[in-house]
């Protein structure tokens, strides 16, 4: 008899893995220079898990989330909401846009290497690594905030 059923780091990962798939799709999005045509519910809705990170680590293990996932979870909120904003603008002119893309571009690739580090951090041990590559990707992406 086969069980099907997932631990709580497994779940965690899948949350965090889903989230990761939603930024490649702005990544997408914003190569194919189509930012503007991106469904804002994407960035909604991983805004909104992203919030949700440390509470739900919480309520899976029963303990506060360690500091590295507080640190890291408050980054991608930050990062999901220079997202949204930038979705959000309503200048058109072809100038602007291209700044837009570009600056967005460098922000979703911090995004996606910070997500990919945060499915790393549900199975691993280390700290302050995970702390000093954050602190990395927060200086890399204020390159694209404005």
């Amino acid at each position: 008899m086969s069980w099907f059923h997932f631990t709580k780091q497994e779940r965690l990962k899948a949350q965090i893995a889903t989230r990761r798939e939603q930024a490649e799709i702005v990544r997408k999005h914003l190569r194919r220079r189509e930012f503007y045509a991106l469904n804002p519910r994407i960035l909604t809705e991983a805004l909104a898990d992203a919030t949700e990170l440390p509470y739900t680590f919480e309520e899976y293990f029963a303990e506060a989330a360690p500091q590295h996932f507080r640190k890291a979870a408050d980054l991608e909120v930050q990062l999901w909401t220079t997202l949204r904003e930038g979705r959000d603008t309503k200048d058109f002119s072809d100038d602007a846009y291209e700044a837009l893309q570009i600056r967005m571009s460098v922000v979703v690739t911090a995004l996606i290497d910070l997500l990919t580090m945060e499915e790393e951090m549900t199975f691993s041990p280390l700290v302050a690594h995970y702390l000093q590559l954050i602190d990395s990707l927060r200086s890399y992406a204020k390159r694209g905030q404005a």
